[in-house]
């Protein structure tokens, strides 16, 4: 194991801004023993740009402390982010990738989007090659921890 954590299939994208997955915020949290938004936001640059990210934050703060977080705090922020991460990558997909693969004569003919698993379903004449190149720059663009494999 090269020491990364795993991505959880149920991981997030918690702060869209800077595409930073919550499993790596709790990590540098715990690691760094930070407490607050703003510890955080000095380590990591989470939360400093939009704010939208600190109801995440608080959560994965307390989840560090040991607290239990409320239900539906909880599911108002998972609500949120799985809105806001799928908005993010969608648009990312049309701006981006269609118009690269137009220009490949392949196109996006499908996409599913679980948590950072993204699947794709390409056409025309796209190839693994143009997958790992899509998955590549959606990972250098969006987050780094999305998982991108084939839509079947």
């Amino acid at each position: 194991m090269d020491g990364t954590p795993a991505r959880p299939r149920k991981a997030r994208i918690a702060c869209r801004c800077l595409g930073l997955a919550d499993f790596r915020l709790r990590e540098i949290a715990r690691s760094d023993r930070l407490e607050t938004v703003g510890q955080v936001s000095e380590a990591t640059g989470a939360g400093a740009e939009c704010e939208t990210c600190h109801p995440e934050i608080e959560e994965i703060l307390a989840e560090c402390r040991g607290e239990r977080v409320d239900a539906e705090l909880r599911s108002q922020n998972r609500r949120t982010c799985a809105a806001e991460t799928r908005a993010r990558l969608v648009e990312w997909l049309e701006k981006v990738a269609v118009p690269c693969l137009a220009e490949l004569d392949a196109s996006l003919d499908g996409f599913r989007i679980e948590g950072l698993a993204v699947r794709l379903r390409l056409g025309g004449r796209a190839d693994a090659g143009v997958l790992r190149f899509l998955a590549d720059a959606m990972r250098a663009d969006v987050c780094a921890d999305l998982e991108v494999e084939p839509l079947r």
